[in-house]
């Protein structure tokens, strides 16, 4: 079980990757880590195409290192993951908040592999054509794109996002999750 009066950080990474930290309700901090490249530490490291998973990380970390499909539990935080395309979808329930990590997916999801994930808080999505009917099509309460580039600012603006309003990283505790509206936060890649 993790805590949920603590925060949640989530910074990003080389590459498009990301870190997701908080402390579990034995005061250990638990880190995910989304395609992670070099020395990076976490507890569990998930790999959004199976194809990128960095050998040497496999080989010099005790993480739960994840990259086909299946359900999954490490420390409190509750993983599954589903195949898509070419693309490993992530669910996770992490410090009482529901995340959902697309990947690279540029498609609209069947409502079938959809419906297992009712009430996502947290949504990364990769910016393209489809970002904002996938938003509309789950309803999160935050969405954060996960390829941001200056070449995406139109994509951005259709997305109600400012490229003057980019983060290094963003807390978030579950009582602050928005209660009506989805709220987009930028990250810097």
């Amino acid at each position: 079980m993790i805590s949920k009066n603590k925060s949640m950080i989530i910074q990003p990474t080389k590459n498009m990757g990301l870190k997701i930290s908080g402390k579990n309700n034995d005061k250990n901090e638990v880190t995910v880590l989304f395609n992670p490249e070099g020395r990076q530490k976490g507890e569990i490291v998930c790999f959004t195409n199976a194809d990128a998973v960095d050998k040497k990380l496999s080989e010099t970390t005790n993480a739960l290192i994840i990259q086909s499909p299946g359900e999954y539990e490490k420390m409190g935080v509750f993983v599954q993951s589903l195949p898509f395309d070419k693309n490993i979808i992530y669910y996770l329930e992490f410090e009482g908040i529901k995340l959902l990590h697309l990947g690279k997916i540029d498609k609209i999801l069947e409502e079938k592999i959809l419906d297992p994930f009712d009430g996502i808080d947290i949504l990364f999505v990769a910016l393209n054509d489809k970002t904002k009917n996938l938003i509309n099509q789950i309803e999160p309460k935050i969405f954060i794109p996960i390829d941001y580039t200056s070449k995406n600012v139109k994509l951005l603006k259709d997305l109600g996002l400012s490229s003057n309003e980019v983060l290094d990283k963003f807390s978030i505790k579950r009582k602050e999750l928005p209660e009506k509206d989805t709220k987009g936060i930028l990250l810097k890649f």
